[in-house]
């Protein structure tokens, strides 16, 4: 039979995982102000995309008149991802990644429902 050390021991684990995935995602906020600028390799486009990394602003070189439609897709898209790589470089990098098979705290839950003692307290090593 489970008691309120086992469901207090629960609760306190994860209210602790709660408030880690709000620090982290505050963390990972890219300001508002932010903005990637790219270019494609041989200039004719630059491309700028906001703090979201959508299109903000194209620009485009005399050079444009020279290309087929193949080619202006080509030097469009690779200006569009330099300039979501330059913002990805103003990110702060993620911390640790989640272990999204980790079931400890449902397992433990499962059992308190059940009238069973968690098999390793709260699910925690």
């Amino acid at each position: 039979m489970t008691g309120p050390n086992e469901y207090a021991a629960l609760r306190a684990r994860i209210e602790d995982q709660l408030a880690e995935a709000v620090r982290a995602s505050d963390d990972l906020t890219v300001p508002a102000s932010a903005q990637g600028v790219g270019r494609s390799d041989d200039g004719v486009a630059r491309v700028a995309v906001d703090h979201q990394g959508f299109l903000a602003d194209v620009q485009f070189s005399a050079g444009i008149a020279d290309l087929d439609a193949a080619e202006l897709r080509t030097v469009f898209l690779a200006a569009l991802q330099a300039a979501r790589d330059d913002l990805r470089g103003e990110s702060p990098p993620v911390a640790r990644p989640v272990d999204l098979t980790d079931t400890s705290i449902i397992d433990a839950l499962d059992a308190i429902l059940r009238g069973e003692r968690p098999a390793h307290g709260t699910g925690e090593d």
